[in-house]
């Protein structure tokens, strides 16, 4: 039997990315698998499948416990999807181990495999496996019918900038639509339950029938769906988004997210805002006064994200395993 083993990012304040690609990936891997995940008063070990083993390491920034396992049991292989465990580790890693090393943007590290799902142009490291075609799509998630698309009117918008939103950017987007838009359009905001602002978020919409908060929801493919445009940040949700066809203001949140929204601006495949309300304002009667924008948003980008990413990197780990067994 095949083996591998994921470190990956669990803890909640970095949001539920990390996970959610390994798991598209784990889905289409026929092997033995080991996860190790950051300590966490919450108990997720239901997340993955249940004949998986999963260990928990002491902190989001220690391998210790995955060095040790994989040393015992023959395990030749791991994956890496961490922004916190830092690149001497990650080196080190690769001196002793088979590495494939999931990032988001470029980086001077030495890997057997580095596949970085985001639209950068230019690497230092010669990345292979990089770009949207990489993008690590669950296989829940649908295309909008063309139907659906050429039909809709602009009556439901998502707001969706993450599990945690520590730069509080929902807020500014929800006074954006009570200041300037119709309270016939229904707003739909999706949060993780330990967001910190989640409080405000709620008494700021309790006096309107037309929000709906929705904390941590199982079926993001239905939202995706049920919704004509979204607001939300350059991440998984993202490459999501444009697969099943819903055009998206991007807001970054740090100095990263500004250079990936530039990148997806210059292909067409969404519209900026800066993390203010006036900018907000503008960005939102943007793409709600322009059909012709919306459309080519999702034309553009249904073709770079085809929902096969995550088969492609599936099968070039197998052949890495099978290098390894």
């Amino acid at each position: 039997m095949l083996k591998i083993a994921f470190r990956v990012s669990t803890l909640r304040k970095f949001g539920n990315g990390h996970i959610n690609r390994c798991l598209s990936i784990r889905s289409y891997l026929n092997a033995e698998v080991s996860w190790f995940i950051d300590h966490s008063k919450l108990d997720i070990k239901s997340m993955f499948p249940p004949l998986d083993k999963v260990f928990i390491e002491d902190n989001e920034n220690s391998c210790l416990n995955l060095i040790d396992n994989v040393t015992k049991n023959n395990i030749k292989t791991i994956l890496v999807d961490s922004y916190n465990i830092n690149n001497d580790i990650k080196n080190q890693l690769s001196k002793n181990f088979s590495v494939i090393l999931l990032e988001d943007k470029d980086c001077l590290l030495k890997a057997d495999m580095i596949i970085c799902p985001q639209p950068i142009k230019y690497f230092k490291n010669n990345i292979k496996y990089y770009g949207p075609i990489f993008a690590p799509i669950s296989s829940q998630f649908k295309k909008k019918s063309k139907e659906n698309i050429k039909n809709s009117k602009i009556n439901n918008i998502l707001i969706s900038m993450g599990y945690v939103d520590t730069k509080g950017v929902t807020s500014n987007i929800i006074t954006s639509i009570i200041n300037k838009f119709d309270s016939n359009l229904k707003v739909t905001i999706v949060l993780g339950k330990h967001a910190p602002h989640i409080k405000d978020i709620k008494e700021k919409i309790k006096p309107y029938s037309n929000f709906q908060l929705m904390i941590e929801p199982n079926n993001m493919n239905a939202i995706y769906h049920n919704n004509n445009i979204a607001l939300g940040a350059p991440g998984l949700s993202h490459l999501e988004r444009l697969f099943v066809g819903l055009p998206t203001i991007l807001i970054p949140q740090n100095k990263s997210h500004s250079i990936l929204i530039k990148q997806w601006e210059d292909l067409e495949c969404c519209i900026q805002a800066q993390n203010a309300v006036f900018s907000i304002e503008r960005a939102i009667k943007k793409l709600i006064s322009s059909n012709d924008l919306r459309h080519d948003i999702i034309n553009k980008g249904q073709n770079l994200v085809d929902g096969l990413g995550t088969k492609r990197i599936a099968k070039e780990i197998i052949k890495l395993l099978k290098k390894n067994d």
